[in-house]
């Protein structure tokens, strides 16, 4: 047996070509974001409403004084039809279908608004609609999951972006030799 040796080509360190951590997370270049959570946000606020009116339909709203309680009257004032169970869950659905990487969102919303008149009524608080429910822990989990990969997914544009910048602006070859 013989031993063969190629050549490779010589590699330099690339630490000093890098972002600082700073630089990385208020760098100008860093203009993705998720189109899904941004075209989300005018159809969950509908949703929301939806949920808002049902839950105040058949409460006497001179007796509360719950802080949500604006916020869903707000919310009910853009709506511009009459609301069911059976219309707010057509809505989850269609919603659920358009934008399938938002569904823990939508889950989490579903949740909370089906027990909107039981916050208002005082029979439980937010709180108690979370704590001990199995499933939602696993959704609010794929929550955090879901942001922290657009979170990786933009710090990793963010060093793409600045590196090919850099690479656009040197005209001597000095890159030839990195990888």
């Amino acid at each position: 047996m013989k031993r063969v040796w190629t050549d490779s080509p010589i590699i330099k360190d690339i630490s000093h070509l890098l972002l600082s951590p700073n630089q990385i997370l208020n760098n100008e270049l860093n203009s993705i974001n998720n189109q899904d959570l941004i075209e989300s946000i005018e159809p969950f606020n509908e949703l929301a409403a939806y949920y808002a009116q049902m839950a105040i339909k058949d409460l006497d709203l001179n007796k509360q004084h719950h802080p949500l309680l604006n916020v869903c009257r707000s919310l009910v004032s853009t709506l511009h039809e009459g609301v069911t169970w059976h219309s707010t869950q057509l809505r989850l659905i269609q919603l659920i279908e358009r934008s399938p990487r938002l569904k823990p969102f939508l889950i989490i919303l579903n949740k909370h608004g089906l027990h909107l008149k039981d916050i208002f009524s005082g029979e439980k608080n937010g709180l108690d609609i979370f704590v001990g429910d199995e499933e939602i822990g696993e959704t609010f989990q794929q929550v955090k999951t879901l942001l922290s990969a657009t979170k990786t997914q933009q710090i990793f544009h963010s060093i793409c972006q600045h590196l090919q910048l850099q690479y656009e602006q040197t005209k001597d070859n000095s890159f030839e030799n990195y990888r």
